[in-house]
């Protein structure tokens, strides 16, 4: 809700949520600012990604985001006009991790293509969501989710193969168990230059812009800053015995605001251990993400 100064008119931004459920997967289906209503911890980490792969048309990339992988958290974003090869785009295969790609999808079974009302679409995917013009009468919009799963069903293109192979690990891997080892020593140290802060995926949109960040987590009071450093999670970890700091870190939530009264949220609550890049000795992973998977549809 948006108050307008010298005035008493008041916006209300609009907002929706749908839950549906498939014999492959549950599916949120949002409108305007419903995306926030989902927590980061329920979304399906690699839906986005794992459809874009195996939808977009080999010549019709118009975004690529990725996420360099040096240990600053650097994101780099690159779009063009008009659509283009992957390898157009200049992207380091093993240097960096696509977080978000945008094109066109013509091989696919969706209600508007099929009824041949466009030859292809626009689609927008990110790690957990894609973007794209659904139908709106029940059993077609049901034939478009089916469409979905075919999609995912398929091989990755082999020009977009490298952006695949970076997954999330589930959280049964020894892999993850020992990535949780690993970082859990490092938020032991506050001033270790291994670890560092970073924007989620889901919050990079709104970050630029964003007026206040807003932190909540169990025993301490709720803290508002205009700016959130790295200092801010670990005052959280402060203290906390070996095991106990990761686990501590995931029950906190930073919130995004657009305005510095925080009325007008920005993001969904997402979790602390979401804003953390940790740089491990090599042959050691990163840190998983791990949760209850929704796939979200925007």
């Amino acid at each position: 809700m948006l108050a307008i100064p010298g005035s008493r008119r008041v916006r209300q931004d609009a907002a929706g949520l749908v839950s549906t459920r498939t014999p492959t997967a549950v599916y949120a289906l949002t409108y305007g600012v419903g995306r926030h209503m989902l927590e980061s911890e329920h979304e399906d980490d690699g839906f986005g990604l794992e459809f874009t792969t195996r939808s977009m048309d080999e010549d019709g990339v118009v975004r690529i985001r990725n996420l360099i992988m040096d240990g600053r958290g650097r994101v780099d974003e690159s779009p063009v006009s008009r659509g283009g090869r992957i390898d157009g785009f200049g992207i380091d295969r093993y240097g960096a991790a696509v977080r978000r790609l945008s094109g066109t999808v013509s091989d696919i079974a969706l209600t508007s293509v099929r009824e041949g009302r466009k030859s292809r679409i626009r689609a927008e995917c990110a790690d957990s969501a894609i973007k794209l013009p659904l139908a709106t009468q029940v059993d077609d919009f049901l034939s478009d989710l089916r469409a979905i799963e075919e999609v995912c069903a398929r091989q990755p293109h082999p020009d977009l193969l490298f952006i695949d192979r970076i997954r999330a690990l589930p959280a049964s891997n020894p892999k993850v168990k020992e990535a949780r080892r690993v970082l859990d020593g490092l938020l032991a140290d506050p001033a270790g230059e291994r670890l560092a802060l970073g924007v989620p995926e889901q919050c990079l949109d709104s970050a630029g812009s964003a007026q206040c960040f807003r932190i909540k987590g169990p025993g301490h009071s709720r803290v508002e800053v205009a700016d959130l450093e790295l200092s801010d999670l670990l005052e959280y970890v402060r203290g906390k015995p070996t095991g106990a700091r990761l686990e501590a870190l995931e029950h906190v939530r930073v919130t995004l605001f657009s305005d510095e009264d925080c009325r007008t949220p920005a993001s969904s609550a997402v979790k602390g251990t979401h804003w953390l890049l940790a740089e491990a000795a090599r042959g050691r992973p990163g840190p998983g993400h791990c949760g209850e998977p929704h796939r979200a549809l925007r």
